[in-house]
């Protein structure tokens, strides 16, 4: 292979310049250039131009001492060579530890094929960094494995207790019917309210968990999203709420899991109406979004307090103005986590005193 000497010298300067190790070959694999980076690779004690003009056609049964699998180094080798086709990024591993990743270059005048370019390049940094990212998922993984036992462990060992408790409770109840004072009766109510909001926290906490675990997949059927909203507020209403649905598309149907998207409206109706007992109403509209359905639920209650609106779909979090509305705060955490088993996105608007809307666009059919 001839060489323009002025190109044949620029080529050599700049190959010399970069930290990876390469080498050149003509047709007959007499090496053409190579620069101090091979070398030092390779551990060859001669400077780079006395190699110039030699042969590597048993080159590579000689460095293949430097590599853990010695056959497959050579076998790629003769491989590429014998394709004549370009090879990217092949990672080998060196007995001294190193990672190095090889490419072949095959070099072609006319569609005369005239030789070929080896480079190599150290990737050890590189290929620790991912060992360390993955032993961190891998730690990550045992972490959060253990932290799903932990959370069933505890809300098991939680719901026993608590389930007594409510039956000791009734059990008072039955026993002293009529014999229960207005004050020991309050005692006895709020007692139970308690066991209530310990149990319902205890259910979504559990759900959380086994939702990060990957323990919750949707079953995706056909659902009329009008006829699953009516029958999350058709409880309110007839509770003597104002809850008003408007809807302009026809086609209703959406792919979703059935009980997971009830679960989303009833907490995000069920929000609407509890933080705004003063206006009692709700407004709810569906309307037609290219692919998708946006279903909108707007209150008229208390809102969100504009400094603390990027913290709603964090875990236990509850607004500073809710004063003695009960709640867990973890109710949107699982919405969020169904909607996203969806496809499906969420966003909110809110005013202080003006109220709060919540609007979920799902795609009608899944992937």
């Amino acid at each position: 292979m001839n060489f323009d000497e002025m190109n044949l010298y620029r080529m050599n300067v700049a190959l010399h310049s970069f930290n990876f190790a390469i080498l050149l070959e003509n047709q007959d694999r007499k090496i053409e250039l190579v620069n101090q980076s091979f070398c030092n690779l390779f551990a060859i004690p001669i400077p780079p131009n006395q190699l110039i003009g030699f042969d590597c056609s048993t080159v590579a049964q000689t460095n293949k001492v430097l590599f853990v699998d010695e056959e497959d180094f050579v076998f790629q080798i003769n491989e590429s060579l014998k394709n004549k086709v370009r090879v990217n990024d092949l990672e080998l591993l060196m007995k001294d530890g190193r990672h190095v990743s090889r490419d072949y270059i095959p070099i072609f005048n006319q569609n005369n094929y005239v030789g070929h370019l080896w480079v190599y390049k150290d990737i050890t940094s590189k290929k620790e960094s991912e060992i360390q990212v993955l032993n961190a998922l891998v730690k990550e993984k045992e972490l959060n494995e253990l932290k799903s036992k932990f959370v069933g462990m505890v809300s098991h060992e939680f719901r026993t207790p608590l389930a007594a408790i409510s039956s000791s409770l009734e059990l008072i109840r039955l026993l002293n019917e009529n014999n229960l004072n207005d004050k020991t009766n309050n005692h006895l109510v709020k007692i139970n309210e308690q066991v209530r909001r310990m149990t319902e926290l205890m259910n979504e906490v559990l759900l959380i968990s086994k939702i990060e675990s990957g323990g919750v997949l949707p079953e995706f059927l056909d659902i009329n999203i009008k006829d699953l909203l009516e029958s999350v507020y058709i409880e309110y209403i007839q509770n003597g709420y104002h809850i008003k649905l408007e809807n302009n598309t026809k086609d209703l149907t959406i792919q979703a899991d059935k009980n997971m998207i009830f679960h989303v409206f009833s907490n995000l109706i069920s929000n609407a109406i509890k933080y705004s007992e003063l206006s009692n109403k709700v407004d709810i509209s569906i309307i037609d979004v290219d692919n998708h359905i946006q279903i909108s639920i707007k209150d008229y209650g208390i809102g969100i307090p504009d400094i603390e609106q990027s913290k709603l779909f964090t875990s236990f979090y509850r607004a500073s103005n809710i004063k003695n509305i009960p709640g867990t705060g973890l109710g949107l955490i699982v919405v969020k986590h169904f909607l996203d088993l969806h496809q499906a996105k969420i966003n909110f608007k809110s005013q202080i005193d003006k109220g709060t809307e919540f609007i979920v666009v799902i795609p009608r059919k899944q992937k």
